[in-house]
Order: structure tokens, then C-alpha cells, then sequence
């Protein structure tokens, strides 16, 4: 069990910085695309939060990280790929179908940014500031 947790402080922070690039994915959407005032785009930032908190997926996301760490191969794209199968749970655990997660793909309107497709942006910024920034 303590080794599983060993890349504890990798996975709290890659996930850390990955939620504020998601939130600030949709306050931005919201604000520039959508025409919302600051505060209602940061509310529309946290509502995302909220639903990634309470259909688990954040949680399902951080098992996936610890797992991609713990096999350590391809890990980058163990990542991404664990973040989008825990977008895919979650979202048919929220929506009680899998139809839900085809709709929640698709690619950025002017009308709705898209969670898997903000959850693909985030993880993928996120994977190149450990790359190139944190080395």
C-alpha cells in the first residue's frame, strides 16, 4: 500500500493545476464567447467544478494518475487517457447512460466549451508545464 502512494505529491498537484486550468477554461468561455460578467463566468467555472466533484470524477481521475504513475509506462498518455475514461464513468454515473458521453465531447461552440474537451485541453496543459516547466 505505501508504495502505491509513493508519487502522492506528483498527483495532487498535477491534479491541482490541471482543476484550475479546467475552471479557467470555462471562465473564459463564459466571459468572452458567452458574454457573462466576471462573476457569473466564475460561477459558471465552479458549477463545472461542483459537477467534477460530485459525480466522482476528479476522484476516479486522481486513482487513474496513481495507477499511469504506478506502471510508469507511456505514462503521459496513461494520463490522458485515465482522465477521459474518468470523464467517461463519470458522466454515466451522472447521466445514467452512455449517449451522455458522445454529447459531452463535443468540440468548443460559441454556445457550450464541452467537458471532455476542456478535460482533454487541461490534462494536456497540464502534462506540458510538468514537461517543459517543472521538470
Amino acid at each position: 500500500m505505501k508504495k502505491m502512494f509513493e508519487n502522492y505529491a506528483f498527483v495532487l498537484s498535477f491534479t491541482t493545476i490541471e482543476v484550475i486550468i479546467f475552471v479557467a477554461l470555462y471562465i473564459l468561455h463564459a466571459f468572452i464567447f458567452k458574454g457573462f460578467s466576471f462573476p457569473d463566468s466564475m460561477i459558471k467555472g465552479g458549477y463545472e467544478l461542483f459537477w467534477r466533484v460530485m459525480s466522482l470524477q476528479i476522484f476516479i481521475q486522481i486513482l487513474f494518475i496513481f495507477i499511469a504513475c504506478k506502471i510508469n509506462y507511456q505514462r503521459d498518455i496513461m494520463i490522458l487517457l485515465g482522465a477521459l475514461l474518468a470523464f467517461s464513468i463519470a458522466s454515466v454515473i451522472s447521466f445514467s447512460d452512455f449517449s451522455s458521453v458522445w454529447r459531452l465531447m463535443k468540440l468548443p461552440t460559441k454556445e457550450t466549451l464541452g467537458e471532455g474537451f476542456a478535460i482533454s485541453v487541461s490534462v494536456i496543459c497540464t502534462l506540458i508545464i510538468y514537461r517543459n516547466i517543472l521538470k
